[in-house]
This record gives structure tokens, sequence and C-alpha cells, in this order.
């Protein structure tokens, strides 16, 4: 269980990188949208996806993330018209991997607040395991 945890810990790290973020001039390949898969209410959840080229040092990469997370806006038709193909964008890319690429480099507290909910429930649930160990472990426990 606790490996378990580390490794979905391990998948929320990226809010807590500190990038040296410099930009670079890019343009949109295109856009798409991302089914989700099914919600809790039914719905059909969907992202708008994004490409865009950019060019650092004469080499040439492309993205796809929005944010550091790579969260994505919903699919809707004034997103989609804001993001034409050719459209030409400022990236934000980190200094020391070119690669990793954003639109938006501000920091996501809802990100954060996943991640603390996410180590606030795995201590909860260790917390109550301990305790229940320590009372049942006690002579004068009674089951019955």
């Amino acid at each position: 269980m606790y490996l378990a945890g580390i490794l979905l810990l391990w998948n929320f790290r990226e809010p807590f990188v500190i990038h040296e973020w410099r930009t670079a001039p890019g343009v949109v390949i295109g856009t798409e949208v991302i089914q989700l898969g099914s919600g809790p209410t039914g719905d059909n959840g969907a992202c708008l996806g994004l490409k865009y080229r950019y060019t650092v040092n004469g080499q040439a990469y492309v993205g796809w993330r929005f944010s550091p997370l790579g969260m994505c806006p919903s699919p809707s038709p004034e997103n989609v018209a804001l993001l034409p193909p050719g459209r030409p964008l400022t990236i934000s890319y980190d200094a020391r991997d070119p690669t990793f690429a954003v639109l938006n480099p501000a920091f996501e507290w809802r990100a954060v607040a996943i991640w603390l909910a996410i180590v606030g429930g795995i201590a909860l649930c260790h917390w109550s395991l301990v305790r229940y160990a320590n009372v049942k472990a006690d002579p004068e426990f009674d089951e019955s």
C-alpha cells in the first residue's frame, strides 16, 4: 500500500519541480478533442488537446502541454476557435530541458490541493490502522 502511495505521489511531483522558464515563438499545429472517459454522473469528460511547434537554439520541438501538469481546458467552441492551426504563440520552455514546454507556466494550486488530499488520505488510513492495531493489542480490548 505504501509503495502504491509513493508511486502515485511521484506522478504528482511536477508542480514542485523548479523550472528555469524561457520563452520562444511557436505555432499551433493542430487541436483535437480528447475523451477522458465516463464521469461519475454518466457524462463524458473531454478536454482540448493541442500540438504546437517551437524552436530553441535552432532545434525544432513539438509540444502539447498547456501547463506544467499537462492539464487541458474544455473543448468548447470558443477554446477551439482561439487556437486555429498556424496561429503564432509564445511558448515557455525549461532552459535545462527544452523538450518540456508549456503555454502557461503558472503554478497550479488545484494540483497542489489534489496532492495534499492524497497525502492526507494516506496519512489518515495509516493512522487508523496503527490506532486499531494498538487498541486490538490492548489486553482489555473485547471484540464481543
